[in-house]
């Protein structure tokens, strides 16, 4: 499962570092295959808030939406295909603290 606001951003990363051949292979090979939760007004709402109470935006309004997603549907477990996630990074960090593990890819 994932939500739609990161299938926009998988799309638009796609297309800038790959081109659209990345694009047509997202659309045809990966889209069919998983969920996609559309994104209602709560989590955008606490999302928003997150973002606006946090001094730093190195964690962004898709990933803070995916927390509340995640939260939502009662995930513990967050895949990604970004290995920043998975690292000590800013956002590895933040994935923890939210009280999430990461598998990478």
């Amino acid at each position: 499962m994932t939500h739609e606001r990161a299938v926009v951003e998988a799309i638009l990363l796609a297309h800038k570092r790959l081109g659209v051949a990345a694009v047509r292979a997202i659309g045809a090979g990966l889209l069919p295959l998983v969920s996609i939760d559309q994104v209602d007004p709560v989590p955008r709402h606490r999302a928003m808030s997150d973002l606006l109470a946090n001094a730093s935006w190195s964690v962004s309004f898709v990933h803070r939406i995916s927390f509340a997603s995640m939260r939502r549907h009662a995930f513990a477990t967050a895949f990604t295909l970004e290995r920043a996630f998975a690292t000590a990074s800013t956002l590895g960090r933040a994935f923890a603290t939210e009280g999430f593990r990461v598998v990478p890819a």
